[in-house]
């Protein structure tokens, strides 16, 4: 058994140096010959006979049938056998990686208790992760903008209504002490119940322009802003891994981008403020949409308030 499993690893690993120069066809044929030797080693470990190379592939092939390792193993004889007779038969760089992760893949099923290293495998399994990572960020990155928006939009709708509600009050406040005849002191001779309702238009109005500074609704934009910006970041550097890494040929440094990602990817999880499930909705239309803006530059309501709390010496 362990023969047929380092015969099986070293068909591999001539595979995919094969590969690495460009002889497609002699690495399709050694793929094939590494499946041969995991029919075998299948077959025995289930202690189920047989007496040539034709017979243990039919074998694999009846237990199997209703499932889609038999169609593969089928396929990977053809093409194997194809490139091994006919000299004009030839595999692209495309199309000799999918056969080896086809191969693996067979392998993997026909041979689940043994280790088989392959820089392949370990590239398919680094490849996974990245679009994980990918799908994760870019669900990410939309539900922090759809929070930013949220908080924008609330920002914006209580500074409005109180500015309205403030000039009314101020407006009524003047007409009572300019209109009365007596100049400033009349207003205290006035009505009790005009005054008081022009006091508490004011207040309600001057409360409600400050009621988003208290609730500190564009510092909670900005924030979600921010995060979304540092997922659409990962996202693009997940990007570029795809990029940089189509395949094996440097598979440590591809492990260590992975590695890095994965790490930045952790910290800002654990970083990045709560969002509510219609921010999770929200950034689902936005994501089918393709509305983004991850930008708080150019975003002018939050740059004016930002200012503006500056000015009244708020922010340092």
């Amino acid at each position: 058994m362990e023969e047929l499993k380092q015969k099986v690893q070293e068909n591999i690993d001539a595979a995919e140096i094969l590969i690495g120069a460009g002889l497609n066809r002699q690495a399709a044929s050694l793929l094939w010959s590494a499946i041969r030797y995991a029919i075998f080693f299948h077959l025995k470990e289930n202690d189920d006979s047989f007496s040539s190379t034709k017979e243990a592939i039919k074998k694999i092939i009846v237990k199997y049938r209703d499932n889609s390792l038999s169609n593969n193993i089928v396929f990977v004889e053809t093409i194997g056998l194809l490139c091994e007779w006919d000299e004009f038969f030839c595999l692209s760089d495309l199309q000799i990686k999918d056969l080896q992760d086809i191969s693996i893949g067979i392998i993997v099923k026909l041979m689940p208790t043994a280790q088989i290293n392959s820089k392949r495998k370990h590239y398919i399994l680094l490849e996974t992760e990245i679009g994980r990572h990918l799908q994760d960020t870019e669900a990410a990155k939309a539900t922090q903008y759809a929070a930013a928006e949220r908080n924008e939009k609330w920002y914006k709708q209580f500074l409005r209504i109180g500015f309205i509600i403030t000039i009314v009050g101020i407006s009524a406040l003047f007409y009572i002490i300019f209109n009365t005849g007596n100049g400033v002191f009349s207003f205290y001779c006035f009505d009790i119940t005009k005054q008081i309702m022009s006091l508490t238009i004011t207040l309600l109005g001057a409360g409600l322009t400050l009621w988003p500074l208290v609730k500190d609704y564009s510092g909670k934009a900005v924030n979600h802003r921010r995060f979304a910006e540092e997922y659409n970041s990962v996202w693009k550097q997940c990007k570029n891994w795809q990029t940089d890494y189509p395949d094996e040929k440097n598979i440590l440094d591809a492990k260590s981008n992975v590695h890095s990602i994965r790490e930045r990817v952790i910290s800002i999880n654990n970083l990045s403020p709560a969002t509510q499930g219609k921010d999770y909705e929200k950034g689902i239309k936005n994501r089918t949409s393709g509305s983004y803006d991850y930008s708080t530059k150019n975003n002018k309501i939050l740059r004016k308030w930002k200012i503006w709390k500056l000015w009244i010496g708020i922010e340092n």
